[in-house]
């Protein structure tokens, strides 16, 4: 075993290979994530925009069925 020849070469393309796959993934995962946080961040949005205009809306029947109250 100890006198085995190590491909120096080989190692290094395997190497490398490795780091360009890892490179790859690294950037498909961030660019999954970032697009994961501008979709929860929307999807936020979206629903504060229908509370608030739900709110409105209850505000206005409200003001009108007082004001038929009095």
């Amino acid at each position: 075993m100890a006198n085995q020849r190590i491909d120096l070469d080989l190692h290094t393309k395997q190497l490398s290979e490795y780091q360009k796959h890892s490179k790859r993934k690294t950037e498909e995962f961030r660019e999954q994530s970032k697009a994961i946080k501008e979709h929860i961040q929307s999807s936020s949005q979206s629903r504060e925009e229908a509370i608030a205009k739900e709110i409105a809306e209850l505000k206005q029947l409200t003001k009108r069925h007082v004001s038929f109250e009095e």
